[in-house]
C-alpha cells in the first residue's frame, strides 16, 4: 500500500536525521576566511536523550506542516558575522541545513502522495536529491555508535539512551546574529 511506503520513508528519514542531529560529535567549525569559531565546542551542552516515537512528525497533512515549519529558526538557521562592526558575511549552521533538507524531502513525499508532482520541476528534484546526499554524509560524519537492541527482527531505535548535543546554543547563535545594533 502506498501509504505504508510513504510512512516508512518518512520514518527512515526522521530516524536518520534525528540520529545525526542529536548525536553529532563534530568539532567546532572554523570559517576559512576569518579562522573564527562559529559554533559551540563539540563537548559543550551534552545531555542524555531517550529516542521515542514522535508520531506528530509522521503527519503529512497541513496540520503537520506547522510542526515541521518550526524545526528551524525563522531566519533559516543562518548566522550573520560582523567584520569591523559591519555586516560581513552569512553562513549556515549544518544542523539547520539538515533539518531544512528533511523539510524538502517531506514536501516531495507530500507531492507524491497528493499526485501533485510536476515532471518538469528539475530544481525541486535536484534539491531533494542533494538533500539525500547531504544527509547521508552528515549521518556518516556523526558516526553514532549507540547500540540499539533488536526487537523481533527490527531495530526501531526507540527507548535507547543517546548522548546528544543540546541544540539550544545553535538556535541562540543563529537568532542573536540577526539582532543589529
Amino acid at each position: 500500500m502506498a501509504t505504508d511506503s510513504v510512512r516508512f520513508i518518512i520514518l527512515v528519514c526522521l530516524a536518520a536525521a534525528t540520529l545525526y542531529w542529536a548525536i553529532r560529535a563534530s568539532s567546532s567549525v572554523l570559517h576559512p576566511l576569518l579562522n573564527t569559531c562559529t559554533c559551540p565546542p563539540a563537548d559543550a551542552h551534552r545531555r542524555t536523550v531517550n529516542f521515542t516515537r514522535r508520531e506528530d512528525f509522521w503527519d503529512l497533512s497541513t496540520k503537520g506542516d506547522e510542526l515541521w515549519s518550526n524545526i528551524i529558526p525563522d531566519n533559516g538557521g543562518f548566522v550573520f558575522h560582523r567584520v569591523h562592526d559591519k555586516l560581513g558575511y552569512k553562513t549556515g549552521i549544518s544542523m539547520f541545513h539538515q533539518l531544512h533538507c528533511l523539510q524538502m524531502i517531506r514536501m516531495a513525499i507530500q507531492k507524491l502522495q497528493n499526485g501533485t508532482v510536476e515532471s518538469g520541476d528539475m530544481h525541486s528534484q535536484t534539491h531533494w536529491v542533494h538533500c539525500l546526499d547531504y544527509l547521508v554524509q552528515g549521518i556518516q560524519c556523526a558516526a553514532d555508535g549507540t547500540s540499539e537492541p533488536v526487537k523481533g527482527h527490527l531495530v526501531d531505535g526507540y527507548d535507547v539512551a543517546h548522548q546528544c548535543r543540546d541544540a539550544r546554543p545553535l538556535w541562540e547563535l543563529s537568532e542573536s546574529s540577526f539582532i543589529l545594533d
